[in-house]
């Protein structure tokens, strides 16, 4: 009985883990693997987009991780790029100096005035954040209270005045905050820094409900026009002049 199971368990493990891994590399040969960092696709987008753009110019802000979750470790690692990462979480700052070297690093949090906040942290997680709502939704799905970390909120404008060398050009701004996406726009200085693509997330059923949302109509006012939506990130381009 016991000689039947292992021979049906092993036979299990040949037909998929064998399988698969052999068709993962006949793929990988042919070109028909795509390699995404992206927790929902974006840098699909981004990437062909810039298509073979070098060394550009992002700046990533709630930037997380270095390369999971990342809409801007493929430009970095592929395309050569570099940029500014800002990050909440201390800890999540020190992976990006171990692995985005040519990047500036800051551990600061992003809003519209200048503030003490709590930032609520459950370890290393994509999910952290400063919303109210998020937090105890979060607080029962983990079923642990977060860690509260008392911090002083900065707009974007302060920080790229003292971190964007001579105000450069900004070809990318991803922006994943977790509910502030909007404060973070309205703090930065846009006679100064207009990027070409801006990345940001909004929840919604369908885009007719997220176009009657204050974000989508702020950068609508700024002079983007809405060019992909990978649910729940959209993408603006800067309309041309």
């Amino acid at each position: 009985m016991l000689s039947d199971t292992i021979k049906s368990l092993t036979k299990k493990l040949l037909s998929y883990t064998f399988i698969d891994t052999v068709r993962l590399k006949i793929d990988r040969y042919l070109g028909y693997e795509q390699i995404i960092y992206s927790q929902f696709g974006e840098d699909l987008f981004l990437r062909d987009y810039f298509k073979d753009k070098l060394n550009g110019f992002y700046v990533d802000i709630g930037a997380y991780h270095p390369r999971q979750f990342s809409n801007t470790y493929f430009l970095y690692r592929y395309r050569g790029w570099a940029g500014i990462n800002i990050e909440a979480n201390l800890n999540c700052v020190t992976l990006f100096n171990q692995v985005r070297k040519r990047d500036v690093n800051i551990h600061a949090v992003v809003s519209d005035h200048e503030t003490s906040v709590q930032y609520h942290a459950w370890g290393i997680n994509s999910e952290n954040s400063m919303n109210a709502a998020q937090i105890n939704a979060l607080t029962k799905r983990f079923g642990k209270a977060p860690e509260i970390l008392e911090l002083v909120a900065q707009p974007l404008s302060k920080l790229l005045n003292d971190h964007c060398p001579d105000h450069k050009t900004i070809d990318f701004l991803n922006i994943d905050v977790e509910g502030n996406d909007l404060a973070v726009l309205k703090s930065n200085n846009w006679n100064l820094y207009k990027p070409q693509i801006i990345a940001v997330e909004q929840f919604g059923n369908t885009i007719e409900q997220i176009s009657k949302t204050d974000l989508y109509q702020y950068l609508i006012d700024k002079g983007y026009q809405n060019v992909a939506w990978y649910k729940p990130t959209l993408i603006f381009e800067r309309k041309p002049k």
